[in-house]
């Protein structure tokens, strides 16, 4: 258990997370700091053996700033799961993502979502605050390129600018036959999600070195997931197994947790898709390395990293009722500038499809505004910080 070179910060950087914001806030504030301190409470007795968990934030900026996903990670998860005085956040933020090519459910063919941005400003203020005393390391990232070379310690948040070509130094071996992956810059986009894991693992490693100490569990996350629910708290989890959303489903990628010895494996899933020289086998839809994020990721599990001969052939592993109570769960919020028009509007029910293809905006997300703000736009732009 890491204690050494991390006990200067107490338990109350844990109780910062989970402390009241103010004294008059929104419904939907006081509903999510419940959640939290619900879900805390079912571990508080077995606080002394709390994992020390190393959180990893990394992806485009996107809506991180956003009062109601900075309170969704704030009391749905970190609240939520908890852990010890040593858990500590790593945060790798894009200014921009790339343009991504979707497959249409109402159009046949390709669909294009726009390319969303946030500020530099906007992230430096979501990154401060709160968040700020649990952060070991943070780097934002301006541009839709990656930053794997870094380094950085706790008293500077990093400004720098983005690779835009390093990525291309980890385009797959083999022939990608699947649709979805071989459309327009969907390779890149995995490579660029990967790269920013690798990030991780590096950063991860380079903090336990100077704390002479290491984590206990690994958590992956989303900077534009928004939670609906509380997630299950560490001691009702289990803890030696490799925890995600479920098996090889769209968005098994969004979130995982993982114990401390799996976590180079899970961080370099980039170097997996790169040597990969197999063809996809039959039926197309099973793990493999030459395929979609998902599948990637199942391939890993299934086959831990080759070219390393500490790890194991098969990482142990469990599905979404081990880490969220159901499944719909939480959901992307890939944007905020519209979103609280299209989500509220009278025609939502008529056109829910068609903006989920097209602008983005997933149905989860938009029930789910509806059912906080009603027709209340005005409530919903705070809430999304526009």
């Amino acid at each position: 258990m890491p204690r050494r070179g991390l006990s200067r910060l107490s338990s109350a950087v844990f109780a910062l997370a989970c402390s009241a914001v103010r004294a008059s806030q929104p419904a939907w504030l006081d509903a999510m700091q419940a959640d939290g301190f619900a879900a805390a409470a079912r571990c508080a007795s077995r606080q002394h053996d709390a994992p020390a968990v190393a959180f990893c934030i990394t992806g485009a900026g996107r809506s991180f700033g956003a009062p109601l996903l900075q309170a969704s990670l704030r009391h749905r998860v970190m609240q939520a799961y908890g852990g010890s005085a040593g858990s500590r956040v790593f945060l790798q933020l894009k200014t921009h993502d790339t343009q991504k090519v979707g497959l249409s459910t109402r159009v046949p063919g390709m669909i294009k979502f726009g390319q969303t941005q946030a500020s530099r400003g906007q992230l430096l203020n979501a990154s401060q605050g709160w968040l700020r005393p649990m952060i070991a390391e943070a780097v934002i990232v301006e541009g839709e390129g990656s930053v794997t070379r870094s380094s950085g310690n706790e008293s500077s948040i990093q400004i720098v600018a983005s690779n835009q070509s390093e990525w291309q130094e980890y385009r797959a071996a083999c022939a990608i036959d699947d649709p979805y992956l071989a459309a327009g810059t969907n390779e890149k986009r995995l490579i660029l999600h990967h790269l920013g894991l690798a990030w991780c693992d590096q950063a991860i490693t380079r903090f336990e070195q100077r704390a002479n100490s290491t984590f206990d569990q690994v958590m992956y996350l989303r900077p534009d997931a928004l939670r609906f629910k509380a997630m299950r708290s560490w001691c009702e989890t289990s803890n030696e197994r490799v925890r995600i959303r479920h098996f090889i489903r769209p968005g098994v990628d969004m979130m995982w947790i993982t114990p401390r010895k799996y976590m180079h494996a899970m961080m370099q899933q980039v170097e997996v898709h790169r040597t990969c020289n197999a063809s996809i086998p039959q039926p197309r839809r099973r793990a493999h390395c030459c395929h979609t994020s998902e599948y990637l990721l199942w391939y890993t599990i299934d086959n831990g990293l080759e070219k390393n001969n500490s790890m194991p052939t098969n990482i142990p592993a469990t599905t979404s009722d081990d880490l969220y109570p159901g499944d719909n769960s939480f959901d992307v919020l890939r944007h905020t500038l519209r979103t609280c028009e299209l989500a509220l509007s009278r025609s939502y029910p008529t056109y829910a499809l068609r903006y989920q293809a097209e602008d983005g905006l997933p149905i989860r997300v938009g029930t789910y505004l509806r059912m906080l703000f009603g027709n209340n736009t005005v409530a919903c732009k705070h809430a999304l910080g526009t």
